[in-house]
């Protein structure tokens, strides 16, 4: 959300880091950011996989008693498309979060 990248922007250490390597870097809003918790992005194939506590409105919700924010899933966006699930196989009722694949791209960690 845009209130993430403004408290971002300023923390002083990272903030530091970037203004030395602006060259490197660039800041700007991620278009598929739920209001939820959404991190740990990696490329698989020709997507982004990223880990959200976003409410998908299923059947059955398991709700964490800590932040009362919906169980961790596994979600995928591909370049002009909208975020999915990645697997309804994966996704499971427990937390599944920080994906990691293969180089070929068959196995998921």
């Amino acid at each position: 959300t845009e209130q993430r990248a403004a408290t971002f922007k300023s923390l002083e250490g990272v903030n530091f880091e970037i203004k030395n390597n602006e060259e490197y870097f660039q800041l700007k809003s991620f278009e598929h950011n739920s209001s939820y918790s959404d991190f740990s992005p990696t490329l698989w194939n020709d997507a982004i996989v990223f880990s959200s506590s976003r409410d998908t409105c299923t059947v059955i919700k398991k709700i964490h008693e800590w932040n009362k924010n919906p169980f961790l899933n596994l979600y995928k966006v591909q370049k002009n498309s909208s975020s999915e699930e990645l697997s309804e196989e994966l996704n499971s009722f427990a937390h599944e979060s920080s994906a990691t694949f293969t180089k070929d791209g068959k196995t998921i960690y």
